[in-house]
């Protein structure tokens, strides 16, 4: 029997850039993220060192390379390597071990079982953030296609575990002996190898030179070159130097006299061409409404850091904006203090139906309830039926309840992201339901299973 073809999950622009989504996860921050990733060089060139050490730094959540990093436990599937020459380098690059940090040096291939090994894993250590498959080559399945879509094929099994489970799973690969300029098609296999990857890591280094050059590039990272240098001691890579430092990374000056205005101004509620006029009368700037808008919307996960928060809102074919200032908290990363630039406070994507008493794990109330769907990216994360449940919260701009959404795209979202989406009512002046959106906010999280 054919497998049910359910239909596509889509959704039209304007809504999809109403949806709020959770802020890319990183495993070590700026540089590899969570997802799917490739690091390349040639034999011996000390990745596995390399890989170790961040292996190290992870599970004990200091900083690798100068960048914080999301502690949590580790794998590292030493492949090539025995216990004991693990327990070696050990000893080298660290004086203190970590119960976070897990070494295995067997593993089953592709397709007969590795797969299932790392779930198990994950079910017994479901805080898991980083797994190190050294080498990727050994894992690989018997199969002799060595097609693009064989090579991708291979990948997708593991980049599936990684994103359902929102951790990193690190390759560590061989580069082929021809050069080529581009560092990418340098990589042993097909082009479908690195098409499959978040992120792809190619390490050059001269035989008995203790210099190497890192070529960073993916789809969350920004592209960079890092000068590194092994410590002759405790082998171990440090940066000599960083591209990244090279380039201007501060906010564009329209945007830090946003947040000046805002600190100001406290709250803002009205529509954009209104919020402009006042905007550049204190910036005494001249931006066009649609100018500021799309550097809100670019900049939307640094504003908020800053504690600026925006919602969007659409009424009788009007679009309305509510913009609120909360003064970031101050966090520490255990080795120093950050500014406020570094506070993160997250934005209220759950309304005040949905959290009665207006804060919900650290978040700011927002103190005009807004039609929202808020789904928890969290592993544990659940909906109370009986105070979340479409029927609790569902009604439209009148104030009475509606059934349009239960055979409409609801259903459907639930179906293919597996989760429930409570739906809360809209705001007392009738905003959110209207032109068939009954929502101005939504962030989507997928549902986590060990």
């Amino acid at each position: 029997m054919a497998d049910k073809i359910h239909d596509l999950v889509e959704f039209d622009t304007v809504t999809l850039g109403d949806i709020r989504f959770p802020e890319t996860e990183f495993c070590v921050e700026t540089l590899i993220p969570a997802g799917i990733c490739i690091l390349g060089g040639a034999p011996k060139v000390g990745k596995s060192w390399l890989a170790l050490d961040l292996c190290m730094k992870v599970a004990k959540g200091e900083r690798f390379w100068n960048q914080r990093t999301r502690q949590g436990t580790t794998l590292y599937l030493a492949l090539e390597d025995r216990f004991k020459r693990v327990q070696s380098r050990l000893y080298t690059i660290t004086d203190e071990m970590s119960p976070n940090a897990h070494v295995a040096v067997q593993a089953n291939k592709l397709g007969e079982g590795l797969c299932q090994q790392i779930l198990s894993f994950l079910k017994k250590y479901p805080d898991t953030v980083l797994v190190v498959i050294d080498t990727f080559q050994i894992v690989r399945g018997g199969s002799t296609d060595i097609t693009y879509a064989g090579d991708y094929g291979e990948v997708r099994q593991l980049k599936e575990i990684a994103d359902a489970h929102g951790l990193t799973i690190l390759l560590l690969h061989h580069l082929r002996k021809a050069g080529d300029s581009d560092p990418l098609n340098r990589l042993s296999g097909s082009t479908g190898l690195t098409g499959a990857m978040d992120a792809v890591y190619v390490l050059d280094r001269k035989r008995g030179d203790s210099n190497a050059v890192m070529t960073c590039t993916g789809r969350d990272i920004e592209d960079r070159k890092l000068d590194l240098e092994m410590d002759g001691k405790n082998f171990t890579w440090a940066v000599l130097k960083d591209s990244m430092d090279d380039e201007d990374h501060s906010l564009p000056e329209e945007v830090q006299k946003l947040v000046a205005y805002m600190r100001g101004q406290k709250v803002y509620d009205g529509n954009n061409t209104d919020l402009t006029e006042r905007y550049n009368s204190f910036a005494s700037l001249s931006l066009a409404p649609k100018s500021l808008k799309q550097k809100m919307n670019r900049y939307r996960y640094e504003l908020e850091k800053l504690g600026v928060f925006f919602m969007d809102t659409r009424s009788n074919g009007q679009r309305f904006i509510r913009v609120e200032y909360h003064e970031p908290e101050r966090e520490t990363d255990g080795s120093d203090a950050s500014d406020g630039s570094d506070a993160t406070a997250p934005a209220s994507e759950i309304c005040g139906t949905c959290v009665p008493d207006g804060e919900e794990n650290g978040r700011p109330e927002i103190s005009e309830t807004v039609d929202t769907i808020g789904v928890e990216a969290h592993p544990d994360a659940s909906v109370n039926e009986s105070e979340n449940s479409d029927a609790s919260c569902r009604s439209d701009a009148s104030g009475k309840k509606s059934d349009e959404m239960d055979s409409g795209w609801v259903e459907e979202i639930r179906s293919a992201l597996g989760v429930t989406l409570p739906v809360c009512p809209s705001d007392e002046n009738g905003r959110g339901e209207q032109n068939g959106h009954p929502f101005d906010l939504l962030k989507i999280g997928e549902e986590v299973s060990a």
